[in-house]
């Protein structure tokens, strides 16, 4: 109890009594805030509860439709909530379908910050909605299944995801402690007053004179000299009283004097050093020794130095070389003459490194005895005057040397000077011009010119594309831009207008606005255009409108630019757009597509008319084109489709007209059909069969056959023919008739055409380990030659399987190698070079020039099957034959014959020197195995035999 021993009874007693009350009350509050934290955890629970019902209720039918906009929106709306800390919808994936953080959407369960990784497979196993409170208390967690939208087929949904909700507990944790606080605070303030009311009792009662007495002695301990206590009577308090209120008079006009003296001397202080640091000039103090004493903050930032490292430093060393002469010579001199000295131009370092250009004055101090004190240096920074110099310089040459017309006016847009690009860009210079207004700022002349002064008066400035006139009158575009120069009293003194000639800008937009809707070869309609117009006239089509829509293709234009060159394909391709608009007339919209595609529709035209003029189209295409000097024929394709009865959209009709112009091409081109809707049904399987083949060449489903060929003169086999073949796993063997030309219109020939090269030498290459030492005929589509990379795709695959080029035979069809025939000549070359053999395919049915094949590196011919099976039936047939084993003997070639099925056949061939038979009279194709069985078991003289006896007369045949 001591301590209490060191307090006046008058604050003892209150002290006591509320620390006590203060103990109490932080136990109840203690109390308050546990029961009320309880509380507030089990109605968070009864919310949280309730909101999820609600949530699931209205996401569950959305979830079910796939209907994530529906879901996102309600996640949104319940979230609104500032305690919804985190609310998911995640699928059964672990994908966030919604959330109420949209950078949350899409992203994996597992990567949402604060995710608990178990809610998704708790929700798997269960569908009781699970509500919990998250360890520590801050979180409540709620978590229930949803089923989501069941995948095409499924009648009732598996795929099952979970809601998951974080509600936070803090900040209601939070109110409800502030809301403890603030009670137990009101109570803490009432005990506070109670133990103010005992201390006041005590204060008034009789400890109120000492308290005065002992006050007003502090206030003049602390130097208040105005302080009295004036006690009231005459007891020995009172006398103490009277006798310190006399000695605290004396001593406050003791003070008053003193600070009268003080306040002088720190006014006139405070007045030259208000002026010292504020002097926008730099003033350094120097000492009797021309050490620096002080120097104020402009001096400072000139030099670059802080105080402390300026004050003691000599300050001639402050300058430099140049300078320090002139401190040392005629300056100090007219200090010692006179005190002062005149203006001084000297170099001050700095801590950058350059020296600072300063006017210097300098003049001496003395007391009031007349003793010398040192001086004192007025430095004034010449670097702006100097900088400004500079910048009036290279304005004056900025102007002169824009590229940029300049144009000065006074106020009232009187011209007072131009720059000479001005003068370049409108002939017209200041002395023809000074005082005139030019029409471009003339508010009457223009509309443009009205709109733009009273921008550039409302807004005090403006830019946008103008106009200006040269001197002979002609007006052309600008880009203009114009700002007021203010004068000293804040008025507009002067206009300074720049502007550049945008003629070529403009002519260059407007060339790009041609070219975004029009074909530049042509001047037709591009596609954008064609869409955008046909488009606009099915909008405003009447309910009993027709319209026709033509996609016409040019069939063989390709071999025409390839061999003849561009410049002949383009001004063919102008021909044909000549001639198609001259066919629809000018009602019809015509577009080139493409290189050799183009598309039209013409109004109030039926179906019938349509498919008229279509088929018109093609004949008048069909007839010859004089381009140059070469007169050419080119044949079309053209398909037609009808609104309203193929299609209500642009896109469909175009989409029907293109179908029937596939279907036209497909069945021998130069035709027009009208589109039919089972050519729909008939392109879906193709698609299909598409689909199918580009997954065969994954699968592995293609295979080759091997069909033998006999040597006549020997009587082996020393040669076979690679056939591809496709077993389809539910549709089985596909025609290659089917399959090869689908692989040829979509492009798949090409890997296909790669893997029968490299499945060909690597069976070969197996063949020659095992001592049979076959040459393998592989035959090349038109595709595959037009390919730059053929030779490559060749080269790669005899390198990896390690066989001689000399036993890999590339056949070629006689149509396709005629067809760009000077553009394979180098690649046919590099394969005679490499070595492989090369030979002409279906022999007879195209048209080959007598001319090529001499200089073509050919090495044999394969009479065409057709020409063979009608021997026995077609007069016409055996002079064929025997013209082409003439003319193959003549040129030193060898001559397979292909699809030998009877003895007559045989029979023939053999006699008219045939050197080489191929077909089911000798074998069928067959697998690579089934080939090796059939070649261990071929007998040569059991084939010897047969020969002599097919060479036996039994038919005649038709010759």
């Amino acid at each position: 109890m001591n301590v209490f021993h060191r307090f006046s009874l008058r604050l003892a007693l209150p002290l006591t009594l509320l620390v006590m009350l203060t103990g109490t009350l932080a136990l109840t509050v203690g109390h308050n805030l546990y029961q009320g934290r309880q509380r507030i955890e089990q109605q968070a629970i009864g919310q949280v509860t309730q909101k999820l019902d609600q949530l699931h209720g209205l996401i569950a039918d959305s979830l079910l439709t796939d209907d994530l906009p529906a879901v996102q929106h309600m996640v949104s709306m319940a979230s609104a909530d500032a305690d919804v800390r985190m609310l998911l919808v995640v699928d059964g994936d672990g994908v966030v379908r919604a959330a109420n953080r949209f950078e949350w959407v899409g992203s994996p369960f597992s990567q949402v910050p604060g995710a608990l990784p178990e809610a998704l497979s708790y929700a798997r196993t269960s569908d009781v909605s699970r509500i919990r409170l998250a360890p520590g208390g801050r979180w409540v967690v709620a978590q229930t299944r949803l089923l989501f939208a069941p995948e095409p087929g499924e009648l009732r949904s598996s795929q099952v995801g979970v809601l998951l909700m974080l509600y936070d507990l803090e900040r209601a944790k939070q109110m409800a402690g502030r809301d403890s606080l603030l009670s137990a605070l009101t109570d803490w303030l009432a005990i506070a007053l109670m133990a103010s009311v005992i201390y006041l009792l005590f204060h008034f009662s009789f400890n109120r004179r000492i308290q005065r007495l002992l006050t007003g002695i502090g206030r003049l301990r602390d130097g208040d000299l105005s302080t009295r206590m004036a006690l009231p009577g005459r007891d020995e308090l009172a006398q103490v009283a009277h006798a310190v209120d006399d000695m605290a008079g004396q001593l406050a006009t003791h003070q008053r004097e003193l600070a009268a003296q003080q306040m002088a001397m720190a006014e006139s202080s405070a007045r030259y050093r208000a002026l010292f640091e504020s002097s926008l000039d730099g003033i350094v103090l120097i000492d009797e020794m021309g050490d620096v004493v002080d120097a104020n903050p402009t001096f400072r930032r000139l030099a670059g130095l802080s105080q402390d490292v300026l004050v003691g430093r000599a300050f001639h060393r402050l300058l430099d070389d140049d300078s320090r002469a002139d401190w040392n010579g005629p300056m100090r001199e007219q200090l010692e003459s006179r005190g002062y000295t005149d203006e001084f131009e000297l170099k001050l370092l700095t801590v950058a490194g350059e020296p600072a250009a300063v006017a210097t004055k300098c003049m001496r101090l003395a007391d009031s005895r007349g003793v010398r004190r040192g001086g004192w240096c007025l430095l004034r920074d010449l670097s702006e005057r100097k900088q400004a110099a500079i910048e009036q310089r290279l304005a004056a040459a900025v102007y002169d040397s824009s590229s940029e017309a300049i144009l000065v006016t006074d106020p009232d847009f009187r011209v007072c000077m131009v720059n000479p690009a001005f003068v370049q860009h409108t002939g017209q210079d200041t002395v023809t011009l000074a005082g005139s207004v030019l029409p471009a700022f003339e508010r009457g002349r223009d509309p443009r010119n009205s709109a733009m002064l009273n921008a550039l008066q409302r807004d005090g400035r403006w830019q946008g594309e103008h106009w200006m006139s040269r001197g002979n009158g002609e007006t052309f575009p600008v880009w203009l831009s114009c700002a007021p120069a203010l004068g000293d009293d804040g008025q507009v003194s002067h206009y300074i207008a720049l502007f550049s000639d945008i003629s070529e800008r403009i002519a260059t937009e407007q060339r790009m606005r041609y070219l975004a809707e029009h074909d530049e070869l042509t001047g037709l309609a591009n596609r954008f255009a064609f869409m955008q117009g046909l488009e606009a006239r099915l909008d405003s089509a009447a309910p009993d409108s027709q319209l026709a829509v033509m996609f016409v293709d040019l069939d063989r234009f390709k071999p025409i630019n390839d061999m003849m060159g561009h410049k002949v394909g383009d001004d063919l391709l102008r021909r044909v757009a000549e001639r198609i608009t001259e066919v629809m007339g000018e009602l019809a919209v015509v577009a080139r597509q493409s290189a050799d595609e183009f598309i039209l529709f013409a109004p109030e035209v039926s179906a019938g008319e349509a498919e008229q003029l279509g088929q018109m189209m093609v004949g008048m295409l069909a007839q010859p084109y004089r381009v140059g000097p070469y007169e050419l024929s080119i044949a079309a394709s053209v398909g037609v489709s009808c609104y309203p009865e193929h299609g209500l959209s642009a896109s469909r009709l175009l989409k029907h007209a293109e179908l029937a112009m596939s279907q036209a091409k497909r069945t021998g081109g130069s035709r027009a059909l009208c589109y039919d809707p089972n050519m729909q049904e008939g392109e879906e399987e193709r698609h299909a069969l598409e689909q199918d083949l580009r997954r065969a060449i994954e699968r592995g489903d293609l295979l080759l056959e091997y069909q033998p060929q006999l040597n006549l003169d020997t009587r082996e086999v020393s040669a076979v023919e690679a056939l591809l073949r496709w077993r389809h796993p539910t549709l089985g063997w596909i025609s290659p008739a089917k399959f090869i030309p689908l692989a040829e219109e979509t492009g798949l020939i090409q890997p296909i055409g790669q893997w029968v090269l490299k499945e060909a030498c690597r069976q070969m290459a197996d063949w020659h380990a095992r001592d049979l030492p076959l040459t393998v005929a592989v035959n090349l589509s038109a595709l595959q030659l037009r390919h730059a990379g053929l030779f490559n795709d060749v080269y790669q695959a005899l390198a990896q399987s390690g066989v001689e080029a000399a036993f890999l035979e590339l056949e070629l069809t006689e149509s396709a190698l005629m067809e760009n025939i000077d553009a394979m000549l180098d690649t046919l070359r590099e394969f005679d070079e490499l070595g492989v053999q090369l030979s002409i395919d279906d022999f007879g049915t195209g048209y080959s020039s007598l001319a090529y094949l001499r200089h073509l590196p050919i090495g044999e011919l394969k009479i065409d099957r057709s020409f063979v099976k009608d021997l026995e039936t077609d007069p016409h047939a055996a002079p064929i034959v025997e013209a082409i084993l003439a003319m193959a003997h003549s040129l030193g070639l060898s001559v397979v014959a292909e699809g030998v099925e009877t003895d007559a056949q045989f029979a023939f061939l053999a006699a008219k020197g045939c050197g080489y038979v191929q077909g089911w009279w000798l074998a069928k194709s067959m697998p690579a195995a089934e080939l090796e069985r059939w070649m261990a078991e071929y007998d040569i003289g059991a084939v010897a035999e047969r020969i002599s006896q097919a060479r036996q007369p039994r038919a005649v045949l038709l010759g």
